[in-house]
């Protein structure tokens, strides 16, 4: 099994749902045509949701606090680079599918997937997302 311990806030939700519904019909990019949403969502920044970003504001989105791991094997810790892509942005991401990709690849593994994925997608109208590429990092922690 698997579980997910952070809040997914879904505060970029609605501008990539509008993004899926327009963007095919656009030659710009998410950026030009949503530009006024992105800003107002933005502007929320370690207000509404947290971003490490070197602002003090973004302590009081840490989560903390103490899990039994008696029988956990790994740990994994991942930027949102390394969420797997959905046609759906409304779709929170599922903790079972990235831990069996994780079981059956490795975290390199899933960016390889994941990159895939978004190369056939480069103006990013399937998978709705702000960029093609997003910065990735993530640890697996291991229990031997």
């Amino acid at each position: 099994s698997s579980e997910l311990i952070t809040e997914q806030t879904g505060h970029d939700t609605p501008t990539l749902q509008r993004w899926k519904e327009i963007g095919p019909f656009e030659n710009d990019t998410i950026h030009q045509v949503l530009a006024s949403e992105i800003g107002q969502v933005r502007r929320g920044m370690n207000r509404d949701y947290g971003v490490l970003n070197g602002e003090q504001e973004a302590l009081d989105f840490v989560n903390y606090g103490v899990k039994k791991v008696d029988s956990v094997t790994d740990i994994i810790l991942f930027s949102d680079g390394l969420w797997l892509p959905s046609e759906l942005p409304e779709k929170p991401l599922d903790p079972e599918t990235m831990a069996a990709l994780y079981a059956r690849v490795g975290l390199n593994g899933i960016k390889k997937h994941i990159r895939r994925i978004q190369r056939k997608d480069p103006r990013c109208y399937r998978y709705p997302r702000f960029k093609m590429f997003d910065d990735v990092s993530g640890i697996a922690l291991k229990r031997v």
